[in-house]
């Protein structure tokens, strides 16, 4: 199993990957804006929320840790 620091959604028990092993070395504030850029591409965020996320559930739901694939 590999492991690395990753962006991640935490929501209703289950996580969403955002960021790969490439981005592991950036900072926590280049990991979000890679993670939003990420979920903006996927539809994760919609400005009127369900089923995608609000940006504020978004920032309240995203987690910086370690990542085990």
């Amino acid at each position: 199993m590999a492991s690395f620091r990753a962006a991640y959604l935490l929501r209703d028990g289950s996580e969403t990957l955002l960021t790969g092993s490439e981005h592991a070395a950036l900072s926590d504030d280049a990991l979000r804006t890679e993670a939003y850029t990420e979920a903006l591409r996927a539809g994760l965020i919609d400005a009127d929320g369900w089923p995608a996320l609000t940006e504020e559930a978004f920032r309240a739901s995203l987690v910086i840790g370690l990542w085990t694939e």
